[in-house]
C-alpha cells in the first residue's frame, strides 16, 4: 500500500450504461435499475443488464418482457394481474382501498357488486330506485315519498312517509301523536276555539298560555286541550306573553304597563306602569324584559316589581309586534330585532346590566321575531322573498338557513330545529344548520305567534275578521 496517495484513480462520472463498469463513479458497477433502463432504451422492452450485457429478462409466447413491471406477466409467463391493477417489483397490486375480485380491483366500502366482500352484490329493493353501497353495508334509494325507516336493507323502503303512516309521517319517527297523518303531515289539534284575536304564545310543562288582545284577556289550555281558563280580564291590548315556574308575563300594550298573574290565575300584578307602548317580553330568573315602541328603549324590572331599569335607549324602529316576540334573553345579555328603513334592520344586544347596545347583525331587510340558544341567535327577515337566519351570539357572518319564504315570521328554536310561519298559511321547520324547510302544517287562515316544547309546536290563528280564531298544536 505504500505509495499509493501519488497513484490515486481518477473517475469522471457519467451515466451507467451496463458495460460491467462504474460509470457514475459510486462504487457499484452496473447500477440497478438504472442500468437496466438503459437497456431498455437501447435494445427494447423486457431487456435487463446482466454480467455487463443488456439480455431479455423474460421471454414470454416469443415477446421479451420485463416481469418486474409487465402486467399480463408479472414476475411469471402468465400471471395476469387484475383489471385497474399495476405490477411492481413482480407483484400485483391493486390501488389504495382496492382489493382484487373476479379479475378486477374493487372497492368493497362502494362497490354495490361487492359490497363489503368479493360477491356480495346489493339488490334493488322495493320502493327503491336503486342500491347503494356505503361503508361496504348495502343502502337503498327510495322511491320519492318513500324511506327505509326500520332499517331492514332487505324490505326495502318500507314506509310511505309521504301518506298516512302516522308513525312516519314526512320523515321517519315523526309521530303524530295520536293524530292522524294525511300526504305526509300530521293533522293539526285544535287546543282551544271561539277566540277573538289571539296573538303571543307561551308554554310549559302543562299549558298554553296566549294573549287575546280583541276579548282583552290572558288565557290558558291544558296541553292537550279542554275547557280554556281565563287567567286575567280587563287588559286593554295584551300583546307579548311569557312563562315561568310561578308566574305569566305580558305586555298591556294600551295601558302601557307591564303584568304578571299566577299560573293559576288572581288578582293581576302591575310591574311597571308609564311605559310607552311596551311590546314584546322575556324573563329570566331575577327580572322581565321588554321594549317599549313609543319612545325606543328596552328596559327590565324585577320579578316582584319595582323601579324599571333601562338597559338600551335612543333606537328608532324597533321591531315590536303585538303577536310574537321581538326580545329574547340569556345569562348574559338581551336580544332584539330593529326593523330599520327596507335594508338597513339591524339584530342587537345589550349586556343584563345595560351599556353600549351591541350590533350583531345588519343590511337587514326587515328582521322580524327572535329567538336564542347556547350558541347562535335566530330571527326571519319578513319579505316576499324572505330568510331565516342565524348569527353567533359575539357576532360575525349571518347565515341563512332557509331563503324564499313568504313573509316568514314569529320564530322559536330546540336541540335540533327553527321553527316558523309563513304568510301563505303554513307552519315550518328547519334544521339548526340550514337546509330545506319542512311544512308542519298547512292550509291555516292566519299563523301568528309560535311556541315549542318537546313534542309539539303551538301556535295561534286568527281567524278570518277575527272570527272563531283558535290555539293550535302539531307534532313536531
Amino acid at each position: 500500500m505504500l505509495g499509493q496517495t501519488s497513484n490515486v484513480c481518477q473517475c469522471t462520472p457519467t451515466a451507467e450504461v451496463c458495460d460491467g463498469k462504474d460509470n457514475d463513479c459510486d462504487g457499484i458497477v452496473d447500477d440497478e435499475p438504472a442500468v437496466d433502463q438503459a437497456c431498455v432504451s437501447r435494445n427494447g422492452t423486457g431487456q435487463v443488464c446482466v454480467a455487463g450485457m443488456c439480455v431479455c429478462g423474460l421471454t414470454c409466447g416469443g415477446t421479451c418482457v420485463d416481469p418486474k413491471t409487465n402486467t399480463s406477466n408479472c414476475g411469471a409467463c402468465g400471471n395476469v394481474c387484475a383489471t385497474n391493477a399495476s405490477c411492481t417489483a413482480g407483484q400485483c397490486a391493486c390501488p389504495a382501498n382496492q382489493l382484487p375480485c373476479n379479475g378486477a380491483c374493487v372497492n368493497e366500502a362502494t362497490d354495490t357488486n361487492n359490497c363489503g366482500g368479493c360477491g356480495k352484490a346489493c339488490s334493488t329493493n322495493p320502493d327503491a330506485t336503486a342500491a347503494t353501497c356505503v361503508a361496504g353495508s348495502c343502502g337503498n334509494i327510495c322511491t320519492s315519498g318513500y324511506a327505509d325507516c326500520d332499517g331492514n336493507v332487505a324490505n326495502g323502503c318500507e314506509a310511505q312517509i309521504l301518506g298516512t303512516d302516522a308513525t312516519n309521517c314526512g320523515a321517519c319517527g315523526r309521530s303524530c301523536g295520536g293524530q292522524t297523518c294525511q300526504g305526509g303531515l300530521c293533522s293539526p289539534v285544535t287546543l282551544a276555539s271561539g277566540l277573538s284575536d289571539p296573538g303571543g304564545i307561551a308554554v310549559d310543562a302543562t299549558s298554553v298560555y296566549w294573549t287575546d288582545s280583541g276579548n282583552s284577556t290572558v288565557m290558558k289550555v291544558a296541553l292537550a286541550g279542554g275547557s280554556p281558563v281565563t287567567l286575567a280580564s280587563d287588559q286593554d291590548y295584551p300583546s307579548g306573553i311569557a312563562v315561568d315556574a310561578t308566574s305569566v308575563y305580558w305586555t298591556d300594550y294600551s295601558n302601557s304597563r307591564v303584568m304578571k298573574v299566577a299560573l293559576t290565575g288572581g288578582s293581576p300584578v302591575t310591574l311597571a306602569s308609564g311605559m310607552s307602548n311596551p311590546c314584546g317580553i322575556a324573563v329570566d330568573a331575577t327580572s322581565v324584559y321588554w321594549m317599549n315602541m313609543g319612545n325606543g328603549t328596552v328596559m327590565t324590572v324585577a320579578l316582584a316589581g319595582g323601579s324599571p331599569v333601562t338597559l338600551a335607549s335612543g333606537l328608532s324602529n324597533l321591531n315590536t309586534h303585538t303577536n310574537f316576540n321581538d326580545i329574547a334573553v340569556d345569562a348574559t345579555s338581551v336580544y332584539w330585532t330593529n326593523m330599520g328603513n327596507d335594508t338597513d334592520g339591524t339584530v342587537m344586544k345589550v349586556a343584563l346590566a345595560g351599556g353600549s347596545p351591541v350590533t350583531l347583525a345588519s343590511g337587514l331587510s326587515n328582521p322580524s321575531g327572535i329567538a336564542v340558544d347556547a350558541t347562535s341567535v335566530y330571527w326571519t327577515n319578513a319579505t316576499a322573498n324572505g330568510t331565516v337566519m342565524k348569527v353567533a351570539l359575539a357576532g360575525g357572518s349571518p347565515v341563512t338557513l332557509a331563503s324564499d319564504q313568504d313573509y316568514p315570521s314569529g320564530i322559536a328554536v330546540d336541540a335540533t330545529s327553527v321553527y316558523y310561519w309563513v304568510n301563505n298559511g303554513a307552519v315550518m321547520k328547519v334544521a339548526l344548520a340550514g337546509g330545506s324547510p319542512v311544512t308542519l302544517a298547512s292550509g291555516l287562515s292566519n299563523p301568528s305567534g309560535i311556541a315549542v316544547d318537546a313534542t309539539s309546536v303551538y301556535w295561534t290563528n286568527v281567524g278570518a275578521g277575527g272570527m272563531n280564531s283558535k290555539v293550535m298544536k302539531v307534532a313536531k
